[in-house]
């Protein structure tokens, strides 16, 4: 058995603790094995302290048990705490990485959350680093837009999964929609550069049928003049117009390999310009001599 003061091994049925001294409650014999069993006191205080503790919901401020793991005043989840803090940790991170391929690889390496407050938190998270812009333009590209979009998209499926209250699918469902639904940034970026696409291509088709009435009416007709020229504006800005939306946008990692490429392109102007005047110098040198 254990002292129930200082919580040493004693002999059984010892009512004073050799160590201490401090006095034993003899516990029957039918309960000999679970004294026998039990752990020691100071495992026993640790629980016991542990149970008298409260501390206050993050969200409302409410007094809280500390097993709670929700709050009975406003509903959110405690135990999700420690998920949001990761999340903002995250952010943190990646703003503070200069390197496009260390974003990306911090936002595909990260566990997608397995509490409900955690879910919705890291959905409304990735959905404001989103870019949707970016992303209609590049949806293969290995970018930081494509790689918060994976993680929307496994947070969504993982969510629905998981969750069993209607109202938390509703939610999950919103959310989602937000980013990838009939009214989401990227349905609407998708409908921008479509509208865009019909623009360019009437004003191609109608340039291509003025030419073609220009032609019909013939060079020497007073009105060939306006067709024809009408035909090559509607023409030149139906193809500039279609170049846009056919147009990707470059990574930071594709704008720093070109601005790359143009430092090198300066120094070796640069430097044949150097060699030439040089070789011009030493041509006057020896002519002087001579």
């Amino acid at each position: 058995m254990f002292c129930s003061s200082c919580g040493k091994q004693i002999n059984d049925g010892a009512k004073f603790c050799n160590f201490c001294g401090a006095t034993q409650v003899l516990i029957d014999q039918t309960n000999e094995t679970l004294t026998n069993a039990a752990p020691p006191i100071s495992a026993v205080s640790k629980n016991l302290i542990k149970e008298g503790q409260t501390h206050k919901c993050p969200y409302c401020g409410e007094i809280l048990g500390f097993d709670a793991i929700t709050c009975p005043s406003c509903g959110n989840e405690i135990r999700g705490k420690q998920s949001l803090d990761s999340i903002n940790d995250l952010v943190n991170k990646i703003r503070a990485e200069p390197n496009e391929e260390k974003k990306i690889e911090l936002i595909k390496l990260y566990p997608i959350p397995n509490t409900r407050e955690a879910i919705f938190e890291f959905m409304v998270v990735a959905a404001s680093q989103f870019d949707a812009k970016f992303y209609a333009s590049n949806p293969t590209a290995n970018s930081i837009s494509g790689a918060w979009y994976s993680q929307i998209d496994l947070c969504y499926k993982k969510g629905q999964m998981m969750f069993k209250d209607a109202s938390d699918l509703a939610r999950l469902e919103q959310l989602y929609n937000a980013v990838n639904g009939p009214e989401g940034s990227l349905t609407k970026e998708k409908y921008k550069r479509r509208i865009l696409a019909y623009i360019g291509i009437g004003s191609f088709a109608l340039g291509a049928l003025l030419f073609i009435i220009s032609m019909v009416i013939g060079t020497e007709n007073p009105a060939c003049t306006p067709a024809f020229l009408g035909s090559g504006i509607f023409i030149g800005v139906g193809l500039i117009i279609f170049l846009k939306v056919l147009k990707k946008k470059k990574t930071s990692k594709e704008l720093e390999i070109e601005k790359e490429q143009q430092a090198i392109k300066a120094q070796a102007r640069k430097d044949a310009i150097e060699r030439k005047d040089r070789l011009q110098r030493e041509a006057a040198e020896r002519n002087a001599r001579r």
